[in-house]
């Protein structure tokens, strides 16, 4: 199965830098590892960008909040993308379940993810400035 990860900026396995893959991560969190990683390089080279071309300090609390809302939107449109009521259909979204819900990006009740549109208080406890 594509564990593929599609972002407004393109798949995980296209945009450049993204060739992160360490031989020590487990397959099962292959697809974890990808998103996150690539997500995070890029947010944080946008907001260097930010710094050394408008010198313009992007907050880390905004950088972390991006990443965030990146990976949850860029998710739950890959989960509404799996449409249908054929087994392959089912299967593709009980493994998108068995996958995402071991993060803090969403959780899942009788099948139904419900997004976590902001970190959890519980991974960033205080303010980060």
């Amino acid at each position: 199965m594509d564990h593929g990860f599609y972002t407004k900026y393109g798949s995980v396995h296209t945009l450049p830098l993204l060739s992160l893959q360490f031989s020590g991560v487990r397959k099962e969190v292959q697809p974890v590892w990808e998103i996150l990683s690539s997500t995070t390089v890029y947010h944080i080279w946008k907001a260097r960008c930010s710094l050394v071309f408008h010198h313009l300090k992007t907050p880390p609390a905004e950088v972390i909040s991006n990443i965030w809302l990146e990976i949850v939107h860029a998710l739950k449109g890959q989960w509404d993308g799996i449409v249908g009521d054929s087994e392959a259909k089912i299967a593709q979204r009980h493994e998108f379940l068995i996958i995402w819900t071991a993060t803090p990006f969403l959780t899942s009740k009788y099948g139904t993810p419900y997004w976590h549109f902001q970190p959890l208080k519980w991974l960033f406890p205080s303010p980060i400035t």
